[in-house]
């Protein structure tokens, strides 16, 4: 799965290092998924799971260049989530999907996460 963000939406992130973090480990840190099944089996329903920090569960790359930010996300590694999207691709007819993508930005600002891409899937 690969997610597209159509602007820069690195420039949210506070560039501090945390510490001398690697910047890949302060991104796997901050992107978070936010799944929802809107039409489905009750099974699928139960399968999605919670809002989740994707680099704690998933292995994912990121590339970057000016005006442009993707992450590609390695579904296959984690056996819980390669499960759950072979459940949910047995029911593509009769699903519904929104997924919401959010990077979490170090700030006093009352809303420390920043939507930067979502996505309805059907069929």
């Amino acid at each position: 799965m690969a997610v597209l963000c159509p602007w820069d939406c690195e420039r949210y992130i506070s560039l501090d290092l945390e510490g001398g973090l690697p910047l890949n480990d302060i991104r796997n840190r901050r992107l978070k998924l936010f799944p929802k099944v809107l039409e489905g089996p009750w099974v699928v329903r139960k399968a999605v799971g919670k809002p989740c920090v994707i680099g704690k569960k998933l292995t994912a790359r990121y590339f970057r260049r000016p005006g442009y930010f993707e992450v590609d996300i390695d579904v296959g590694s984690s056996t819980l989530a390669s499960n759950a999207t072979h459940l949910a691709g047995g029911y593509a007819k009769n699903l519904v999907l929104d997924l919401a993508f959010a990077l979490q930005v170090r700030s006093s600002a009352p809303t420390r996460e920043t939507a930067v891409w979502m996505e309805r899937a059907r069929e």
